[in-house]
């Protein structure tokens, strides 16, 4: 036996807890429909977060799902609703144990001091197994001990309604496909969607004694299995719809007279598409793209059998994700710990893993749960990024090729539509939001090569792609946006300096994927331009509290300038140390709500996960737990409904929106800090004037105190900044040996992580440190300059052209 008939109950105690939660449309948690009441007395009927609607149209459906465990011939209800068993002589059991894990939602029932149940949904994360990972299906097992020593008459059973598959009209069929290995009940529309749902089914071990199953109105089903504790393996001929006499599909095992269960009675639940996702770009026209799992398996019973078959040894890798997952989260904090065990359901299943028709192109795509219909937005991706980079590097590049694609503008797109499944690289554009998308983008691709041992993986037109953005980036004077543009939150983005900064940083990331890429002169350009926004926008920011203003023209303002993640994450180094110390101090001392801080002081009572989890992770020490603790007290608050949301009431914890969002992925953010470096490269100290023409931007309304520095005078401190920094280079490499920029890791797919190697940025703040100390001789050499005033050609006039390098 697996577990304790005397477990205590588990501290983590969310609102919403998963069940069969494997993708977008296999999605189903249990949650409270009467958060006054007692929620953990017992189990209660299951009610899904979405599927096929989504929560924040505030439409939930129905999948039913009964669980039933006989003893002695009595029978105790495990998991369903009490109102509709149809026998009153059914007793419910008291949970008497909670255990979540990253994979895992155990749940431990005490049947009347007779027998401990122990039933667990099982949702693997295949960080080794890409066609493992691609799955759509869930195990769900069940296992019994004596608690009073005696032996039990024990019988288990698991039923699945036509909800899962239909509403309450479309007729729906089922049918047993059944072999020497395996049980499938498969039920389906009779009319099919289009992508929308295929079939839904549960399926056995085939060769298990005592098995038995049957199909047809859930009143004789449920009858049956209390009065004879088996099943007549006889399915209803009479195919209908969904209301018309609950049409159902289960399962039952007598297991005999036991103490304990020597094997654990284990079923699947899945839901099949042939066509996972319809994809649209220049080249391809609504291309059919299947499920992964094809790659390997043409039918789908093969790929059930084989998941059927890998059960023991599935639950085992499961078990080492988690315990992985869990020792290095915990030495964070065990708040930490509870909030990655939260993320990582929510974010693994609205991941759709799809090739083409001819099995060589691999793409993934995926849906927010909180954003309705659409599919691959860009701030989803940004931030549960550090989540898919820390289970496996490889599947970052599957997740950001579908929005690098034929990138019809010149700056990002905000996602690929609003129908998913059907994606399409050609949607509206969304200009207000370029500046955010294009930022995150770049950031998210300069990580995927600094922790990637694959740097081949970035074809040639994608290059051209990211520079075009970069471009408009500096285009837009992008260190002070103007209220054209939006941030990631929905708010204005004039004078934003968090906008500012993200800018500044996707700058930085630019210069590191044109270096790893070796295009020297691009790298120089883009680094020179993103130290040279980054030293002003320090002096821009600064306050006495350590706070950072919402805008540059607001100093009474704050914000969370969760951007800072990036430059950690980077390792840019463009941030200077006193920032973060100032943001340490001021979050240190600032008292939050019950719920945790609001992301900015201008929005009352609006607390943002994603946002505050980013800002923990760019900090340390009291002020990264001060910030988690926020975010933890809502995970564990029942009195609202939503299932993990983003958005909250940060003082009495109403949920606002996000709910089951795969943004909730960022929580790992602060894990992904400890990746491997495959790729290091310092931002450089200085600007080659050679290397490109300065694009014009049109001149801001707001100006800011003190200016933009004159070029003259920026050009002889960045020239001075960067003879130092040579020369302390030079010195340096007479000490040590030389550092090669790229390491290949033999293991790219493996789990284990080390702390990132130290890399030469370090090494270049040392270097712009020291420039600034040389400010007075700089003063000095500029007298002596004058007299070259007027051969040097000035920057063109601001103004809103947009120049792109050939």
């Amino acid at each position: 036996m697996s577990f304790c008939a005397h477990a205590s109950p588990s501290n983590l105690r969310p609102p919403g807890i998963p069940l069969v939660v494997r993708s977008p449309w296999l999605n189903t948690w249990n949650i409270p429909e009467d958060t006054s009441s007692n929620y953990y007395s017992y189990l209660p009927k299951p009610v899904p977060l979405f599927w096929p609607n989504y929560w924040n149209l505030q439409v939930d459906r129905v999948t039913g799902l009964t669980v039933l465990v006989r003893l002695d011939n009595t029978t105790y209800l495990c998991l369903g609703n009490p109102d509709v068993v149809t026998d009153g002589s059914i007793s419910q059991p008291n949970i008497i144990g909670l255990e979540l894990t990253p994979t895992s939602s155990k749940f431990i029932l005490n049947a009347e001091n007779l027998m401990a149940i122990n039933l667990t949904f099982l949702n693997p994360v295949e960080p080794e197994d890409l066609v493992k990972q691609s799955f759509p299906f869930t195990y769900v097992y069940i296992d019994a001990q004596t608690m009073d020593g005696n032996p039990h008459a024990t019988q288990f059973y698991i039923e699945l309604s036509g909800q899962w598959v239909s509403g309450s009209t479309p007729p729906v069929e089922w049918h047993l496909i059944q072999d020497d290995s395996s049980l499938i009940l498969n039920m389906y529309r009779q009319e099919i969607l289009p992508m929308v749902s295929d079939g839904n089914g549960m399926m056995e071990d085939g060769a298990r004694n005592g098995l038995t199953y049957q199909t047809g109105d859930f009143r004789i089903l449920r009858q049956q299995f209390i009065h004879q504790g088996a099943l007549t393996n006889v399915s209803d001929p009479d195919f209908r719809s969904v209301s018309d006499d609950w049409p159902e599909i289960a399962l039952s095992i007598d297991q005999g007279r036991i103490q304990a269960t020597d094997q654990s009675f284990m079923a699947g639940i899945g839901f099949t598409r042939n066509i996972s996702v319809s994809y649209t770009s220049s080249s391809v026209q609504n291309q059919n793209r299947k499920p992964f799992f094809s790659t390997r398996y043409s039918q789908v019973e093969d790929a059930i059998n084989e998941f059927l078959e890998d059960f023991d040894a599935a639950r085992q890798r499961a078990e080492n994700f988690d315990q992985i997952l869990s020792k290095q989260s915990e030495s964070i904090s065990d708040n930490y710990a509870d909030l990655v065990t939260l993320a990582i359901p929510q974010t693994m299943a609205s991941v759709e893993w799809t090739v083409d028709e001819g099995g060589e192109d691999t793409l993934a795509f995926f849906m927010d749960a909180s954003n309705y219909s659409r599919g691959s937005p860009v701030e989803g991706l940004y931030f549960s990024f550090p989540a898919f980079m820390f289970i496996n590097t490889t599947w970052g590049q599957y997740l950001l090729e579908p929005l690098l694609r034929d990138a019809p503008q010149d700056f990002a797109s905000a996602d690929l539509g609003g129908l998913f499944p059907n994606v399409s690289v050609y949607t509206s554009p969304n200009y207000p939001r370029a500046l955010e998308d294009s930022s995150s983008m770049l950031i998210m691709v300069a990580a995927q090569f600094k922790y990637s041992a694959d740097r081949n993986w970035l074809k040639k037109e994608y290059y051209s792609t990211l520079t075009k953005w970069a471009d408009f980036l500096i285009g837009n004077n992008c260190i002070f946006p103007d209220d054209t543009f939006i941030t990631i939150e929905g708010q204005s983005g004039g004078n934003s300096t968090n906008l500012g900064l993200k800018s500044i940083l996707a700058l930085g990331a630019m210069a590191q994927i044109s270096a790893a890429l070796g295009h020297t002169n691009d790298s120089l350009w883009y680094g020179s331009k993103a130290r040279e926004y980054a030293t002003q926008w320090g002096t821009l920011v600064v306050e006495q509290t350590g706070a950072i203003p919402l805008s540059y023209n607001s100093q009474s303002s704050s914000a969370m300038t969760y951007n800072l993640f990036a430059d950690r994450w980077l390792q840019t180094n463009l941030v200077d140390q006193s920032i973060y110390d100032g943001q340490a101090k001021f979050y240190t001392q600032t008292q939050p709500e019950r719920f945790g801080f609001n992301y900015q002081d201008q929005t009352e009572n609006t607390a943002f996960s994603p946002i505050t989890i980013f800002l923990s992770a760019a900090l340390e020490g009291s002020a990264r737990n001060h910030l988690i603790s926020g975010i933890h007290e809502k995970a564990n608050d029942t009195s609202s409904r939503g299932i993990f949301p983003t958005h909250y009431d940060s003082v009495n914890a109403s949920t606002l929106g996000g709910s089951g969002s795969i943004q909730q992925g960022s929580m790992l953010a602060i894990l992904a800090l400890n990746l491997e470096s495959q790729f290091s490269y310092p931002i450089p100290a200085s600007l080659n004037s050679q290397q490109k023409t300065i694009p014009t931007v049109k001149s801001r309304t707001a100006k800011i105190i003190g200016g933009i520095i004159g070029s003259m005078t920026l050009f002889c401190i960045t020239a001075l900044s960067f003879w130092y920094w040579r020369k302390q280079k030079r010195l340096r490499s007479q000490c040590r040996a030389a550092v090669d920029p790229f390491y290949l890791d033999e293991h790219p797919h493996r789990i284990s992580h080390i702390p990132a190697k130290p890399t030469l940025g370090r090494s270049v703040a040392e270097g712009q440190q020291a420039s600034f100390s040389l400010q007075n001789q700089v003063q000095d050499l500029q007298r002596d300059m004058n007299e070259m005033r007027n051969q040097i050609e000035y920057p063109p006039s601001y103004h809103t052209t947009y120049y792109h390098r050939n």
